[in-house]
């Protein structure tokens, strides 16, 4: 958590990071959340262990990670206005199951119409295990939205 500063006070957070950090130790440190975001990535979307069903909604950029929970391929007969709507259904509801979830900071996004889900690694006591165990909890969260969605949608 850090405090809230105005567009003019921005500079100081990077000036005490830096005075915390040191240069070389400020460098190191955003190279860590970069690799531990690039592991999420990978993880997130390996085709064995990943989550199905999602994509990823621009490159990753720093330690953030956007990405968009998408319909299952047997639903292709649904039309763009369809598949948006019930995609943005599935993205809304992963995002207010996370918000139930106190373990983990989800936030969403809307882009042109679509809403994704953001993820950026910041902290400096993250570990890998730590970026692994919250693609098992998405993968839950997925979960859960599909079948509330599905249930919904049959009614």
């Amino acid at each position: 958590m850090s405090i809230s500063l105005g567009r003019r006070f921005r500079s100081l957070k990077i000036w005490f990071a830096l005075r915390s950090y040191g240069v070389t130790g400020f460098q190191k440190h955003l190279r860590q959340l970069i690799s531990r975001a690039q592991v999420f990535e990978r993880a997130l979307l390996d085709s064995d262990k990943g989550v199905p069903g999602v994509v990823l909604f621009t490159p990753r950029r720093f330690s953030l990670v956007v990405f968009r929970v998408v319909t299952h391929p047997d639903q292709t007969n649904l039309a763009g206005d369809e598949r948006l709507k019930l995609e943005n259904t599935l993205n809304a509801a992963v995002i207010r199951h996370a918000n139930e979830d106190a373990s983990l900071m989800l936030t969403p996004t809307t882009v042109g119409g679509k809403e994704c889900v953001r993820v950026a690694v910041g902290s400096p006591n993250t570990e890998e295990r730590h970026v692994l165990d919250l693609v098992e909890k998405i993968r839950r969260l997925v979960d859960r939205a599909r079948d509330e969605v599905g249930a919904a949608k049959e009614q």
